[in-house]
């Protein structure tokens, strides 16, 4: 096994579009699986269309997800074609991904019940909007709109301004991780067993489950949480500062840190203030404290303050644009902005490491594939 593929030797077909599911396979590529994504004749994923910008004739969120992976088009309203790639999954395949519309596996016959008499250690993927149960769970779901009805949109913005949608996926890219997680598990359990697992995932539940905090507090007080913009919620001080360049993040999570904040932006006195000793003293009198340092900060420059923060031992960072981001040295020694063999287009890699290594894309996302009898060529070999 070489560059940590640690999954080689595993296929996947996925049968989907958009992001949740063709994210999740992409984990899978890039783990080092053989991952084969099934597109419809023409236009195939409608990802491919969501542009611009453009590279390469497909939109950029298409190459966001879909590196790493054959292409293989099939008509799924010809029957000839369905029975093909119902043969190799049953012959061929460890993992099918599926994030169709309700109900249209099981018209294909391509649905796990049916997939899985055939090959009872097939692991099938089952990635919805509202998940199995409940009165919405025919009901199509986009990012924005589970962010809204899960309460997630509630929680992000300034509290005396709209509540504003949060600026990645997150639903979408969660739910492909989830996806992920239960395959694994599955796996590990086939080889004890020799069954295969039905795993089931949703946009909803994992819009759900990033509000365990504030979930949390909701259920323990009955008070919705209030929207704090880039405050935090538990320590103080905790948020953005303007600076005389641009925004500045600090966060103080203990009293002895508070007392170096106050030392390095040369308000010794502060520390001893009645108002501001423990950390329950600063959260009653928030709006005091926030106003004194509102005025000190705006003094020197985000890169200033971090160095003479960051030499008392005070966790500061700038806010930074992609553009800041994309160029920090951080980012640099990361590796997380990768290249790809055959393409110049950078795209971020997976935020994890074998033995020290972060795992490599193999190949660009495919172009609009090969017919359906490809598979058939491939399953004789």
């Amino acid at each position: 096994m070489s560059d940590h593929r640690l999954l080689e030797g595993i296929t996947v077909v996925e049968i989907s579009s958009s992001v949740a599911a063709p994210f999740a396979a992409r984990i899978f590529a890039d783990l080092g699986a053989d991952v084969i994504k099934i597109e419809a004749p023409g236009g195939g994923d409608s990802a491919r269309k969501w542009g611009p910008p453009f590279w390469r004739d497909d939109a950029t969120p298409f190459h966001a997800f879909n590196r790493g992976k054959r292409s293989i088009t099939v008509d799924l309203k010809d029957p000839a074609q369905i029975a093909m790639l119902s043969d190799f999954i049953a012959e061929r395949a460890d993992i099918v991904l599926q994030n169709l519309r309700a109900g249209l596996v099981e018209r294909y016959g391509l649905d796990a019940q049916t997939l899985r008499a055939r090959a009872p250690g097939l692991i099938y993927a089952n990635i919805g909007a509202f998940g199995e149960k409940g009165p919405m769970r025919m009901q199509p779901g986009y990012e924005a709109l589970m962010q809204a009805i899960s309460g997630l949109i509630s929680l992000t913005g300034e509290a005396d301004r709209d509540p504003v949608r949060i600026g990645a996926p997150i639903a979408d890219m969660g739910t492909g991780m989830w996806t992920v997680i239960g395959c694994l598990a599955a796996l590990h359990e086939r080889q004890r067993s020799g069954e295969g697992r039905v795993v089931g995932t949703s946009l909803y539940d994992t819009s759900l489950g990033w509000t365990a905090m504030a979930m949390a507090q909701y259920q323990a007080t009955g008070k919705v949480p209030s929207r704090t913009g880039l405050k935090g919620i538990s320590v103080v001080p905790n948020g953005g500062f303007h600076t005389a360049d641009g925004l500045l993040v600090i966060t103080v999570g203990t009293d002895v840190q508070f007392r170096s904040l106050c030392g390095a932006v040369g308000r010794a006195e502060l520390a001893d203030d009645p108002r501001f000793v423990t950390n329950a003293d600063r959260r009653a009198n928030e709006t005091a404290l926030l106003a004194i340092l509102g005025d000190i900060f705006p003094t020197r420059t985000r890169a200033e303050w971090c160095e003479i923060l960051g030499a008392a031992g005070v966790a500061a960072i700038p806010v930074q644009n992609l553009a800041e981001a994309a160029e920090s040295e951080q980012t640099a020694a990361s590796e997380m902005l990768q290249d790809c063999p055959g393409d110049e287009l950078k795209l971020i890699g997976l935020p994890l490491r074998f033995d020290g290594e972060r795992p490599k894309p193999r190949w660009p996302a495919p172009k609009q594939g090969e017919p359906i009898h490809q598979l058939k060529s491939d399953a004789a070999e």
